[in-house]
């Protein structure tokens, strides 16, 4: 049950130090230590008095305050910026631990996600990382994966035959083992984005995808291609030389050509479908691109509970219909990869599309 309370077991500390700096020159740490299966923040009140608070490991042990009273004047005296971090000193004592209690039935405990990211797990010993490592991967994506399937069996069907649209997944993060097995067998769309590749490798192959899938370089949960590429070097350089197959030095921004041979490589695939943020499709034209920086092209940040979905074109779609350049850039990679055949509107003096299917 330890691990359920704050981690429990193992050697040496786990603690959280969290020094604060309210006015008054008081001074606060939030501390911890996961063998002895309590947490306490201590600190000195702005009158002089200090208390103590010492948080349940859930054996049974109510939980021990000192001097409420004061910790509550405490905090009064604290200036905002000293408030925020006490607060977050204390979200992450909570979210501390990698075991959660069943709130049904105080012997059963579930693994948490990520649990391996939690000072809790780092001071356990080997064995006991390994043994919570198996019971996490058995609990996420091997123990529950006949109830999955069966959901999805039955609950999905309903939904495609309630409307005429081509129905597709999202078949990224943690991913039941069924997954694949059930989209094939329902006629679902998979997602194949290729910085959150689908299985082994940094990155995803357009050439490897299969056929039942919508492949594009970046979405509205990712940052686009431009931003990708100067924020993070590094990764960037080995996309570079690897799976766009270029050789030397990258460029150190994702100048059109570089997103040229992205949006090339995409469209080649067997995806049967390739679809484009417009972001990622504007900047093929240094013009069109001119004016936004790469880091305000981003839709939305998932990590981020501040980012809201606020971004805006700095371009109107006259003006983007009106770049006849930049639009028959568009239609020669379209044409040159297969997915086009007939003349583009755009490309043969304003006339309709001919000679073939759009």
């Amino acid at each position: 049950g330890g691990c359920g309370g704050c981690g429990g077991g193992g050697g040496g500390g786990a603690g959280l130090d969290a020094p604060l700096a309210p006015r008054g020159g008081c001074g606060y740490s939030i501390s911890g230590a996961a063998g002895r299966h309590t947490w306490s923040a201590d600190g000195s009140g702005a009158d002089g008095g200090s208390w103590r608070g010492n948080v349940d490991d859930g054996g049974g042990d109510a939980a021990s305050h000192t001097n409420t009273d004061a910790f509550v004047s405490a905090l009064a005296s604290l200036d905002a910026a000293s408030r925020r971090s006490l607060r977050d000193g204390l979200l992450s004592l909570v979210q501390n631990v990698v075991l959660l209690r069943d709130p049904e039935d105080a012997q059963r405990f579930y693994p948490r996600i990520m649990l391996e990211r939690t000072q809790s797990f780092a001071s356990l010993d080997s064995d006991t990382q390994e043994a919570l490592k198996t019971l996490y991967h058995s609990y996420f994506y091997e123990r529950q994966d006949a109830l999955w399937s069966a959901n999805a069996r039955r609950t999905i069907p309903p939904l495609q035959g309630a409307t005429g649209m081509l129905v597709c997944g999202e078949d990224l993060g943690m991913l039941p083992a069924c997954c694949p097995e059930v989209l094939k067998a329902l006629g679902l769309l998979g997602l194949r984005i290729q910085r959150m590749p689908v299985g082994e490798g940094e990155f995803g192959e357009p050439s490897k995808y299969p056929y039942m899938s919508v492949c594009s370089p970046s979405c509205h949960d990712t940052t686009p291609v431009r931003a990708w590429w100067e924020e993070d070097e590094q990764r960037a350089a080995r996309l570079w030389s690897g799976p766009l197959g270029q050789q030397g030095a990258p460029p150190a921004e994702a100048t059109p050509e570089v997103v040229r041979a992205i949006v090339a490589q995409h469209l080649a695939s067997p995806s049967m479908w390739a679809v484009f943020p417009l972001q990622d499709l504007y900047a093929l034209s240094a013009d069109l691109a001119a004016g936004r920086t790469p880091a305000d092209e981003t839709i939305n940040d998932p990590t981020n509970a501040k980012h809201y979905w606020r971004m805006r074109f700095h371009r109107t779609l006259e003006d983007m219909i009106a770049d006849t350049k930049w639009l028959a850039d568009i239609a020669g990679l379209v044409e040159r990869s297969g997915r086009l055949h007939g003349r583009v509107a755009c490309c043969d003096g304003g006339g309709g599309a001919g000679g073939g299917g759009r």
